[in-house]
């Protein structure tokens, strides 16, 4: 087991690069193999470091040592505190004592200081690092809504890695609607209800994500609200999180709508272009490379719709920037990023093009397809034909045809031509092709 422990590891430092391996994957140690059951135990440092490779790497690290050894059946990755913790869970809780709170384990890597902010997120940033302290206690409930992937899952564990590290005399409790309807659900079956309420009820700071989770769910919410009444009424705090604000949570009693009401709540905004520019370049410049500020500035503008689709394009910008000996242009960013713009996408035809071509250079209709060869034309004609085999499906024969009969070595010239002239940075082809082809792409 030890020889395909090397060897595994050694696939998905290949896989994951230096840096990922040495933070997550070789701090990893072999515990034991369990033969009659199948499972290899891993053993990880600690409860955070577990859960994150849990998330992120068990089930590719499962199929490589399936791959290795088909006896394996299940990887399990767990640290002392998580042994502890299910130990203490197991065991009856004795008269009077206090159960601790079974709490998700909050992602080390989203803090309040690498929170990026403008003024679309910026009051939602500090009421959430403000919620600790004394004063702050008629914000709670801290309600923080927005569409999905703009940051509220950051912003709460962030709060409770801070809780951590700055009040840890504060006892919270990190979850999401569903892991405490699951819990609820749970408690019931078991009949350990008084037990469930106890550690809902015993923190001082309750951090509940996705409570649009309740909606429909009367019972749940019922025990949702006597709840969120009970850690009030002690003067606890509360933050939570949600993909719409409380007056517009559907199939949620009016009771709980107004105890979210009462509170402060905060909408998270969807992040504005100065916005998406910071964060690529703070993504690029934690991870060492050099990437030009015109891919940079082309993913910041096209990426809009959320910062986790936007940090999902960074990771395949890095990915293939680390690994190709290629250069990173625009173009390249383009087509590993195709499928996010398809829903953005117009049909564009050769028309279409050779109108927009003519219109930005002054040319009148017929003269792309002329037989003058003069540079005022012969530029923009190259450029209208690199524009029609990256934006149409069209053939080159097919181009050529339509530019005045050309053969199809005449269109293959002209794209490379402009291809080069982009590598080689010439500041008006690449600043025209860009215009170009970003009025083409978003004409109604």
């Amino acid at each position: 087991m030890d020889n395909q422990w090397s060897r595994m590891r050694a696939i998905i430092r290949s896989e994951v690069g230096e840096s990922a391996y040495d933070q997550w994957i070789k701090i990893l140690t072999l515990e034991k193999w369990d033969s009659s059951e199948g499972v290899v135990h891993v053993f990880a440092p600690s409860s955070a470091i577990s859960s994150w490779v849990c998330q992120n790497y068990r089930l590719r690290l499962q199929q490589l040592w399936r791959d290795l050894n088909p006896e394996v059946r299940s990887v399990v990755i767990s640290s002392a505190h998580d042994l502890d913790s299910i130990e203490s869970l197991a065991s009856p809780s004795l008269p009077g004592s206090y159960a601790p709170p079974v709490s998700d384990v909050a992602n080390p890597h989203w803090q309040f200081d690498n929170f990026i902010t403008d003024s679309s997120n910026r009051v939602a940033h500090s009421v959430m690092r403000a919620l600790p302290d004394t004063q702050s206690l008629g914000h709670s409930p801290l309600f923080i809504y927005g569409g999905v992937g703009l940051g509220k899952t950051h912003l709460l564990h962030a709060l409770a890695n801070y809780l951590s590290l700055e009040h840890r005399g504060l006892r919270y409790l990190l979850l999401t609607g569903e892991k405490f309807s699951q819990g609820f659900v749970g408690a019931i079956r078991d009949r350990t209800i008084e037990s469930f309420k106890s550690r809902c009820r015993s923190v001082d700071v309750l951090l509940l994500d996705d409570v649009h989770f309740f909606n429909g769910r009367e019972k749940m919410q019922e025990e949702l609200m006597h709840t969120l009444d009970a850690l009030l009424r002690l003067n606890k705090r509360i933050a939570v999180t949600s993909n719409c604000s409380p007056s517009d949570l559907e199939g949620v009693t009016a009771r709980v709508r107004s105890l979210f009401s009462g509170g402060l709540s905060c909408r998270i905004q969807p992040p504005s272009l100065e916005l998406r520019r910071a964060i690529v370049s703070d993504r690029v410049a934690s991870s060492g490379l050099t990437i030009s500020d015109a891919v940079l500035d082309f993913v910041s503008s096209e990426v809009s719709e959320s910062i986790r689709v936007l940090d999902g394009a960074m990771h395949r910008i890095k990915a293939h920037a680390r690994m190709s000996e290629g250069e990173m242009t625009v173009e390249v960013a383009r087509d590993l990023l195709s499928d996010l713009f398809q829903h953005k996408r117009k049909r564009v035809t050769i028309d279409d093009i050779q109108r927009k071509v003519s219109e930005h250079y002054s040319l009148s209709s017929g003269e792309l397809s002329s037989q003058r060869r003069s540079r005022e034309i012969a530029r923009p004609r190259q450029i209208a034909m690199y524009l029609a085999k990256h934006l149409t499906n069209r053939s080159m024969p097919e181009i050529g045809r339509k530019f005045g009969g050309r053969d199809h070595t005449t269109v293959m010239h002209a794209i490379k031509r402009v291809q080069s002239l982009q590598q080689e940075n010439d500041e008006v082809v690449v600043h025209d092709v860009r215009s170009l082809r970003a009025s083409l792409e978003n004409q109604q």
